[in-house]
């Protein structure tokens, strides 16, 4: 009767830590919700490009050419930090979100629901139950270059590539007689060598 054999694959330790950790930081800013973006997105009119565009309808009138409409973006709102305006969508995003709490407060429950904190006021939702797991995933330490680091991290080895041959490459012999020679072919059989020598030998 034949023998019966069974294999069993076991995950590293530090894998298994990064895999939890990894998780719950998933978790972590799936509850965080959403960020807006509440700065300036596109620059605004600035008094020159205003001035440039009224002197340009200015001299079309002159020449009895129809004026361009005055440039303006009266009504967008702006955001102006560190001394940079802006035209920004915060306020519209905040507009279509409060419409979709007055047509729509099923659904906005459920969207509000699903994150710690409501989309709208940024305040904590009080109805909102975490998931999150109950255990505690360690800090993974990040090496950092040039041997720094924690040395006692356990880091997967791989096997290394075949060694390659030592010495330089010789390029095959040109063939004689009957064409089909050349520096090209050369350099072709050369790398051909090169690969098969990387790879193990042609077998």
């Amino acid at each position: 009767m034949g023998g019966t054999s069974s294999q069993k694959t076991e995950i590293p330790q530090y894998i298994e830590d990064a895999g939890r950790a990894g998780l719950r930081r998933a978790m972590e800013l799936q509850e965080l919700g959403v960020l807006p973006y509440m700065g300036g997105e596109v620059a605004t009119i600035n008094p020159y490009e205003q001035a440039m565009a009224s002197n340009v309808g200015s001299m079309s009138s002159a020449y009895g050419l129809e004026a361009p409409a005055t440039m303006s973006m009266a009504g967008v709102p702006v955001a102006t930090q560190g001394g940079l305006s802006g035209y920004t969508s915060y306020p519209a995003y905040i507009e279509s979100m409060e419409l979709l709490r007055q047509s729509r407060p099923d659904q906005y429950a459920e969207l509000s629901n699903m994150t710690r904190y409501d989309p709208i006021t940024g305040m904590v939702n009080p109805d909102f139950e975490s998931n999150l797991p109950i255990f505690d995933a360690p800090v993974l330490p990040v090496r950092a270059g040039g041997g720094g680091g924690d040395d006692n991290m356990p880091f997967p080895t791989f096997p290394s590539a075949t060694p390659r041959p030592s010495g330089p490459l010789r390029p095959r012999s040109r063939a004689q007689g009957g064409g089909g020679g050349g520096l090209l072919s050369d350099i072709r059989s050369g790398i051909s060598d090169a690969i098969y020598s990387g790879l193990g030998g042609r077998g």
